[in-house]
């Protein structure tokens, strides 16, 4: 790894690269959203209205959306509107 006398190495010893962006260059933010319950819902109808750049990735356990819902549905009145 060599560089030029004064200049910062852009490659460091395991052979990590540095990318040459400019600067100011926005580079995506990760996110990562565990359960599709109401927290996870709402996260991602706030990172789609207001999130800039945010790539949301939700992991849920279930085969569908809801969370307590889900998993504890009882004859209730609530859920039968939702359903």
């Amino acid at each position: 790894m060599q560089t030029e006398p004064g200049l910062w190495p852009s490659e460091n010893a395991r052979g990590y690269k540095i990318p040459d962006v400019e600067s100011g260059t926005l580079r995506p933010i990760k996110v990562i959203g565990i359960g599709a319950g109401l927290s996870g819902i709402s996260l991602a109808h706030d990172i789609q209205q207001n999130g800039k750049n945010i790539q949301l990735t939700i992991y849920e356990m279930a085969p569908d959306v809801g969370g307590t819902w889900f998993w504890n549905r009882c004859g209730s009145t609530v859920m039968s509107i939702l359903d």
